[in-house]
């Protein structure tokens, strides 16, 4: 990959010249020689030669907040951006993060975690570095029974990993005979943590003082944790505290601190925060507000004790109906199911109540599963509307290259793989466009309304929690069948506003939006006017576009 991007690297030695990356000089090889790269063994190497004096002269000039890296983003929701990382970042956070773990001088930690990451480089290899502990890495990449055998056979004291990876030993048929009577602690982050995957990690793998972490590269990563002195509850259920010289806190869609144990958007702020999107002053300021909170896009609350517990992202949050429902809460229950291995829980569009749960399951190993059993697992357990509509068995989820699930390529595959008749799952891909049609299994004065609006990129998540918020107001209306909101799936920064209503009158959203996201609202319209085509309403069966 790297000579298709670099047909130069092998003509020969020294400093590179590449007509398509010309600000790139040298290639080193972790791997050894390799033509036209640098071996990392000679780098090292040449290091000797040179001693220390050189460095401390380098060292002089460098200051804490000079940029020390650009960790682009796992690209979960869409494409990856570049979060450019500072001295101060990065070292800060690695520290906090290994007292919170409780390694110390002689600890080993095994660390499975790729070091492309913030999780193996900041919180693995740098936290090891700030308490003297011993870096073991079991592999080249994640495998479980490796990893395994290397707690066994180095006698690792801590193990970290993404929740996956954790499943993936714990569900491993030679895990009965493998030796971890050496582990106490670790750390499990990277993506939101079942509660019963964390009970059968301190259980069966030793794990007593286990850890949890939430964070984001973008805040280097770790902005709260739990502790080994935390209790076990704590350390199973929420992502502890804000970790030391950090705030954070809860706001709602109008960025006001809400109350203690009410559900809203998590902010952070401190010195964990960075410098910014590398050569995107926009997506910056989107992130980043002026009084330098970091808007993390995730559902939280905080208890009377400080404790954090994440819900969901806003963009995953279903609203069904006019019921806001959190995957994560459909989750963290159908994994107690003996026979659920892993889980994830998605929203696809449907025509009646706007949108529909969907989990795709992964059983354990001779499990005899069904969707049916499913189903029926959940009834009178949880409320009806919560209970998955579709169950789908798989053999593992789309992810990252990190671990970390991509739920937008869920609802893709089930969007074409079901054929779902709603609107969204029909709709043109032109962006700026809208559409008027009849729902055939609706009442036949039933209109629906929907509307692709191209926003600045990053808007489209203050929309997003703005419909959130009024979702519950328009199911007021006597007239109402549902609303909800959906990401394009041909563009990240458009979403698609949908809602229905008897009747054929103006749309309810734009009436029931508080005056500040009014005025958006209506700022935003003109694009939508100025494309090619625009809404009109039509007595069912029609479906009919307007010229513009």
């Amino acid at each position: 990959m790297l000579r298709e991007l670099v047909p130069e690297l092998g003509n020969g030695s020294g400093e590179l010249k590449s007509s398509r990356l010309p600000e790139l000089r040298y290639v080193i090889s972790i791997a050894g020689k390799d033509d036209g790269c640098f071996a990392f063994d000679w780098i090292l190497e040449r290091g000797k030669q040179v001693g220390n004096d050189q460095l401390d002269s380098v060292s002089a000039t460098i200051r804490i907040d000079d940029a020390v890296n650009i960790q682009f983003t796992s690209g979960t929701t869409g494409l990856p951006k570049g979060a450019t990382l500072s001295h101060r970042n990065l070292i800060n956070n690695a520290f906090f993060v290994g007292e919170a773990t409780g390694i110390e001088p002689g600890s080993r930690v095994c660390i499975p975690v790729p070091l492309y990451h913030c999780f193996g480089m900041v919180i693995g290899n740098l936290g090891c570095l700030t308490h003297g502990a011993a870096m073991v890495y079991p592999s080249e990449g994640f495998d479980p029974l490796a990893t395994l055998e290397t707690v066994e056979a180095e006698r690792c004291t801590a193990l970290y990993g993404v929740p996956t990876m954790f499943i993936a030993q714990l569900d491993h048929p030679d895990f009965s005979r493998l030796d971890l009577s050496s582990l106490r602690t670790g750390i499990m982050a990277g993506s939101p943590c079942p509660i019963e995957v964390m009970r059968r990690a301190v259980e069966r793998m030793n794990l007593r003082e286990i850890v949890i972490g939430y964070g984001m590269t973008e805040t280097s990563p770790a902005s709260t944790v739990t502790t080994t002195d935390d209790p076990i509850e704590r350390r199973v259920s929420t992502v502890g505290r804000a970790m030391p010289h950090t705030e954070v806190k809860i706001v709602d869609p109008e960025g006001r601190i809400v109350p203690r144990g009410t559900t809203g958007e998590l902010l952070t702020r401190g010195y964990l925060v960075m410098r910014g999107y590398w050569d995107d002053a926009e997506k910056t300021r989107e992130a980043i507000d002026p009084a330098g909170w970091m808007h993390t896009g995730d559902l939280a609350t905080i208890d009377e004790e400080g404790y954090c517990n994440i819900v969901g992202r806003i963009k995953d949050m279903i609203i069904r109906g006019g019921e806001n429902i959190y995957p994560r809460e459909v989750e963290e229950f159908l994994h107690r199911h003996p026979d659920v291995q892993d889980v994830q829980v998605i929203g696809v569009p449907d025509a009646r109540y706007g949108e529909e749960l969907c989990a795709w399951i992964v059983p354990r190993a001779g499990a005899m599963l069904d969707e049916e059993s499913i189903r029926n697992f959940c009834r009178d357990q949880i409320a009806h509307y919560k209970v998955p509509r579709y169950v789908r068995l798989v053999e593992g989820f789309p992810t990252t290259v990190t671990g970390k699930v991509q739920k937008f390529e869920m609802r893709k595959q089930m969007v074409k793989e079901l054929g779902l008749p709603s609107p969204p799952a029909q709709a043109p891909s032109h962006v700026g466009h809208t559409h008027v049609s009849s729902a055939p299994n609706l009442s036949s004065q039933t209109t629906e309304l929907l509307v692709f609006l191209p926003l600045k990129p990053g808007a489209r998540e203050r929309f997003q929690r703005m419909l959130f918020e009024v979702a519950e107001h328009i199911a007021k209306e006597p007239d109402f069948v549902s609303a909800s909101v959906y990401e394009d799936m041909d563009d990240p920064d458009t979403i698609v506003l949908y809602e229905s209503w008897v009747g054929s009158r103006e749309h309810l959203l734009k009436t029931q939006l508080s005056k500040t996201y009014r005025k958006e609202y209506e700022a935003a319209l003109p694009q939508l006017l100025k494309a090619e085509r625009r809404f009109v309403f039509l007595k069912p069966p029609l479906v009919r576009y307007s010229k513009a």
